[in-house]
């Protein structure tokens, strides 16, 4: 019996809705000091302005999206059966529609970075690698469905399912930059100073 994931258009278009909900609120935030009576240095209009043109591509960007989807109406699928990987999309502009043979998948990758010392989000990508050494990446925005739902089903049709985790970014600084404190190859704190 077949493994079905399917998310409706409606569904995804309210998903949608919220990056551009959250599109809008930056913008209104950050556009805010231009309609007050705040005197603001040349620098922080730079960065306001760039943050509001961000904002602005971003909502261009989804209301774009959900209108492509709302138009096709059909729905997000994949189904996995005894032979195949099928993922439908109904929109090919986001991600186009692949049908894989089991047997032609090697493995599937989930790839976390987290970045030390950083307010950044962490970073995950999902691929799936081919037989022939190939990756595919799936973008969770675009592909309608969480990849990550589809590999751990794909897993129990005896795909391995790697989780693999990096960091990045600078060791962490005390004081004045004299003294870094950091983790070795090997595993190992260590702490390095001008005097050492």
């Amino acid at each position: 019996m077949p493994i079905v994931f399917e998310k409706s258009a409606k569904a995804q278009a309210f998903e949608k809705g919220l990056f551009l909900l959250v599109a809008i609120i930056v913008g209104a935030v950050f556009g805010s000091p231009f309609f007050m009576d705040i005197h603001l240095g040349l620098m922080w209009k730079i960065i306001i302005g760039v943050t509001i043109g961000i904002s602005i591509l971003l909502f261009i960007k989804l209301i774009r999206e959900i209108i492509e989807i709302l138009k096709t109406g059909e729905s997000f699928r994949v189904t996995i059966t005894e032979q195949e990987l099928s993922w439908f999309s109904p929109v090919p502009k986001l991600m186009e529609s692949f049908t894989l043979k089991l047997s032609d998948i090697r493995a599937v990758h989930r790839l976390i970075t987290r970045y030390r010392n950083s307010k950044r989000s962490n970073k995950v990508e999902f691929k799936i690698e081919t037989a022939k050494g190939e990756m595919f990446e799936l973008k969770p925005q675009m592909c309608g469905i969480n990849p990550h739902k589809v590999f751990k089903a794909l897993e129990g049709k005896n795909i391995p399912y790697h989780v693999n985790t990096t960091t990045e970014g600078p060791k962490l600084k005390i004081g004045n930059g004299d003294v870094s404190i950091g983790i070795n190859s090997n595993g190992k704190s260590k702490i390095k100073s001008p005097l050492s």
